[in-house]
């Protein structure tokens, strides 16, 4: 009985200790998207942008959905954008937080698929409403027909404004 009881114990702590680690971590996307295609600085934690490519204008900042930072893109057109390899009929689903605050021509996200060539064959842009707050926003595509790549995006064009994006989950979808 006192053996069963030490046992008992024992899972409570490692349980107890489990939940603390997910609790205390940055990189709380990582765990709640743990099919996340884009696990890579999904929640852009990393200084560097590390795993994204710079369409200009973008840095982490401080301004965060969940954990220590965010994208910020201001001061001009710009973004981030991530590639990944596709086959026709592989569906996706892009799931982000986003907060648009001041004003620019156009701010939002998408996803689009290239050939082998590299040629833009689908494109899925998405432009949510002026909030200033962050709100979580969904968009699911299925490869076309010669797709070799997708691309994840966010950009914002124009204005004076700023575009935040944080806890990128980017995973195959179901059900569409």
């Amino acid at each position: 009985m006192i053996l069963g009881q030490k046992i008992i114990y024992i899972e409570i702590i490692v349980f107890s200790a489990q939940l603390f680690y997910f609790s205390c971590s940055t990189k709380a996307n990582e765990n709640s998207c743990p099919e996340n295609l884009a696990v890579t600085n999904s929640g852009f934690e990393d200084e560097e942008l590390k795993g994204w490519i710079d369409l200009g204008n973008s840095h982490p900042d401080e301004d965060a959905y969940k954990g220590g930072k965010s994208l910020k893109v201001s001061g001009g057109d710009g973004g981030v954008q991530r590639f990944f390899p596709a086959s026709p009929g592989e569906r996706f689903t892009l799931t982000l937080y986003l907060k648009i605050e001041g004003n620019s021509d156009w701010a939002g996200y998408g996803i689009d698929f290239q050939n082998a060539q590299g040629e833009t064959i689908a494109e899925h842009a998405m432009a949510p409403e002026l909030t200033g707050i962050y709100r979580q926003y969904s968009i699911s595509r299925q490869a076309p027909d010669n797709a070799v790549q997708v691309e994840i995006w966010i950009y914002r064009k124009g204005g004076n404004g700023s575009l935040f994006a944080d806890e990128i989950c980017f995973r195959h979808a179901t059900g569409i």
